[in-house]
C-alpha cells in the first residue's frame, strides 16, 4: 500500500511537470505533416499491438489498454540521446521530437479511456433490460465526465495564469508553492469528476505551460521532476512480479520484438506518407519503436481496480508489459545508434508522389555538411538571468 500512494504521488507530479515543459511551438514548421504522423502512426501502433495482444490471449477491451499504452514512446530516453547526437535541430531531430508531442498530448485522450474500458469489460447483466440500463449507465457517465472535464479546463485557463501571476508578485517562492499545489488540487479535482488526477495534473502543467512564468517554473522544476522521475520507475520496480515475469521470459522477449516491430513501421510509414525521405521517416521509426513512460502510467491505470469497475489487467499480465517496457528502453540507444548510421541506406527509397514539397526533404538529415552557412548571424549569451534574457530577446 505505501509503495502504491508514492508511486501514484510521484505519477502526478511527474505528469504535472511533463504538462509544464510541452512546447507546442515545436510544431510551428511543418506542423500539419508532423500532426498527422503523430497522430496517424499513433492509432496504427495502437491497433497492430491490439491485435497482437489478442493473438497472444489477452481479452478485446484489455487488448485496447495496451495498445494503446505500447503506442507511446519515451520522451526522455529518446530527446536524451539525440539531443547528445546533436540531433534535435535537424530534420530527423524536429520530426522525432513533434511525434513524442503529439503522443504526449494523446495521454490526454488515453486516461479517461481507460475506465471506460474497465466498465465495457466488466460482466455484463443477464437480462436486457439490465444491459440496456448498463449501456445508458454508461454513456450518461462518460458524457458527465466529458462535461466535467471541459469546465475544469476552461476554469483553469480563466483562473490559473492569474492565480500564478499573484504568487509571481508576492516572491518566486510563493510561485513555486502555489505551481506545485495547483498540480496536486487539479489532481484531486479530476479525481473527484470520476477522472483520474494523472490527467488533471497534465491538464493543469499544459495550462501553465502557456504562462510567461514557464520557463522559470520548468527550471525550478526540473530537479524535482528528475527526482519523481526516479521515484517512480522505483515504486514500478518494487511491485513488479519478478517471478511472473520470468516466467513468461519468452513472452517479455517475443513481444518486445514485435512492439519494436510495429511501431517501427507505423511510424516510418507515416513519416514517409507526409513526406518524409526515407532515411529520415527510417530513422524516426526506429527511433521512436520502444515504449515510454507514459506506458507504464497508462499499464498501471489499467492494472488499478476502482470501488466502480475491477482492473482491466492481472497483475501478471501487468509484470509481463513492464518487463517488455524495460526491454525495449535498454535497446534503443543501441537502436539510435544503429539508426543514425544505417538510416541513410534508404535514401534511395522513392519520396511520396503526392507531396511536391516538404518540409521534412528540405537541408542536411544527419550530418550537417562543413560548409553550411548559419540561417543567422551567432551569438552565444553566456548566463540566462534577467540580464541574458533581455540580451537575448533583443537579439
Amino acid at each position: 500500500a505505501d509503495i502504491d500512494f508514492v508511486s501514484q504521488l510521484a505519477v502526478i507530479l511527474l505528469m504535472f511537470s511533463i504538462g509544464l515543459h510541452l512546447d507546442l511551438s515545436s510544431l510551428r514548421s511543418g506542423a500539419v505533416a508532423m500532426l498527422v504522423a503523430g497522430a496517424g502512426s499513433t492509432l496504427l501502433s495502437t491497433l497492430l499491438i491490439t491485435v497482437l495482444g489478442v493473438a497472444f490471449g489477452l481479452p478485446f477491451y484489455a487488448a485496447i489498454a495496451v495498445g494503446m499504452a505500447m503506442s507511446l514512446s519515451s520522451t526522455a530516453v529518446v530527446l536524451r540521446v539525440i539531443q547528445q547526437k546533436r540531433l534535435l535541430q535537424r530534420v530527423p531531430g524536429r520530426l522525432c521530437f513533434s511525434v513524442l508531442i503529439v503522443q504526449d498530448l494523446a495521454v490526454v485522450a488515453m486516461l479517461p479511456l481507460i475506465p471506460i474500458l474497465a466498465e465495457l469489460a466488466a460482466p455484463a447483466t443477464e437480462t436486457a433490460t439490465g444491459e440496456a440500463s448498463s449501456w445508458t449507465s454508461l454513456v450518461f457517465g462518460a458524457l458527465i465526465r466529458g462535461l466535467g472535464l471541459v469546465v475544469f479546463m476552461v476554469v483553469a485557463i480563466q483562473l490559473l495564469p492569474k492565480l500564478l501571476a499573484f504568487a509571481a508578485r508576492v516572491s518566486t517562492e510563493v510561485m513555486l508553492v502555489v505551481a506545485a499545489a495547483v498540480g496536486l488540487s487539479a489532481a484531486v479535482s479530476t479525481a473527484q469528476l470520476g477522472l483520474s488526477p494523472e490527467l488533471g495534473a497534465f491538464v493543469a502543467g499544459f495550462v501553465l505551460a502557456s504562462t510567461p512564468f514557464r520557463f522559470q517554473l520548468a527550471g525550478q522544476l526540473g530537479p524535482l521532476r528528475d527526482l519523481f522521475m526516479a521515484v517512480f520507475f522505483t515504486a514500478v520496480g518494487l511491485s513488479a512480479n519478478l517471478g511472473a515475469m520470468f516466467d513468461a521470459w519468452w513472452i517479455v522477449l517475443v513481444g518486445a520484438v514485435l512492439l519494436l516491430a510495429a511501431k517501427a513501421l507505423s511510424i516510418s510509414l507515416f513519416a514517409w506518407i507526409v513526406g518524409a525521405s526515407g532515411s529520415t521517416a527510417v530513422f524516426a521509426g526506429v527511433s521512436l519503436a520502444q515504449a515510454g513512460e507514459f506506458s507504464l502510467v497508462v499499464i498501471g491505470i489499467a492494472a488499478m481496480a476502482s470501488d466502480q469497475t475491477p482492473a482491466l489487467l492481472s497483475p501478471e499480465v501487468q509484470a509481463v508489459l513492464i518487463g517488455i517496457v524495460i526491454l525495449s528502453l535498454l535497446v534503443t540507444p543501441t537502436l539510435i545508434d544503429l539508426a543514425a548510421v544505417r538510416a541513410a541506406r534508404f535514401g534511395t527509397l522513392p519520396l511520396a508522389p503526392w507531396i511536391a514539397r516538404s518540409t521534412l526533404r528540405e537541408g542536411p538529415e544527419l550530418a550537417a555538411p562543413a560548409d553550411a552557412e548559419p540561417l543567422y548571424p551567432e551569438a552565444v549569451v553566456a548566463g540566462f538571468g534577467p540580464v541574458g534574457r533581455a540580451v537575448a530577446e533583443r537579439l
